[in-house]
């Protein structure tokens, strides 16, 4: 869930957007400067600040609790850990990776998603048809194996189509165009990495991860080549 607040933007303004060295950021730390944004995150959670009005987004907390036997909501010990990292920022459009688990409730709990969402908007979801053309993303899709094997031989000429094709319990399909992180940007195409869960408690823990190229919109070249530069996609992450 995202949060809201509001810190002086005096010396916001003063910090400079430039590039960052190849390697300086990782999934788990980092700090990165667009033209609206300061998008900083650690170990323990990723903030986004409007570098002009000082409002502050919190993105996500990282969290790992326990409770013992009369404490829980159902009476049992139990625990609960939440885990995110960053994968990419490209403009105001931030996407990150979330685990969770936990037990002492009415059954276990565990899953697996990428989100992105999007700082302009209030920490929205954002969409993938931001970033690439619809249709060439549609037919890449359509030969990744994991797709394949959810289609069949059926054909789709939009994403909703494709969705309609593809929900099942152990894949959220209807979370497809926000579940993803771009990867590298080539000039004409952008890697796209969709990470989607499952849709259903009997399908908990269910994670599909799904990579593939797509030209992208002319609307969205200018920030994918900042992010480029500056290091910001997730192929330029240096490994913990």
């Amino acid at each position: 869930m995202i949060s809201r607040s509001t810190v002086l933007p005096m010396l916001l303004l003063l910090a400079s957007p430039g590039a960052h060295a190849p390697g300086t950021l990782t999934q788990e730390r980092g700090v990165v400067y667009t033209s609206r944004w300061i998008v900083s995150w650690s170990e323990y959670d990723a903030v986004a600040t409007n570098r002009q009005t000082g409002e502050r987004l919190t993105l996500y907390r990282n969290v790992t609790e326990s409770w013992a036997d009369g404490e829980g909501s159902f009476g049992q010990a139990g625990y609960y850990e939440e885990q995110s990292v960053v994968l990419s920022v490209v403009g105001s459009f931030v996407s990150f990776r979330t685990t969770y688990s936990g037990d002492g409730g009415m059954h276990p709990i565990g899953g697996i998603r990428i989100r992105a969402v999007d700082l302009d908007h209030g920490g929205t979801p954002a969409s993938v048809l931001t970033f690439v053309e619809e249709a060439p993303l549609v037919h890449a899709l359509l030969r990744d194996s994991e797709v394949k094997e959810r289609a069949g031989n059926a054909g789709a000429s939009s994403l909703h189509e494709l969705i309609a094709l593809l929900g099942r319990c152990d894949f959220a399909a209807d979370e497809l165009p926000e579940s993803f992180a771009v990867v590298a940007f080539t000039g004409r195409r952008a890697l796209i990495r969709f990470g989607i869960g499952h849709s259903c408690e009997t399908a908990r823990g269910s994670y599909t991860e799904i990579n593939v190229y797509a030209p992208i919109s002319a609307a969205a070249a200018a920030a994918l080549r900042a992010a480029h530069v500056r290091g910001s996609l997730l192929s330029a992450f240096a490994p913990e």
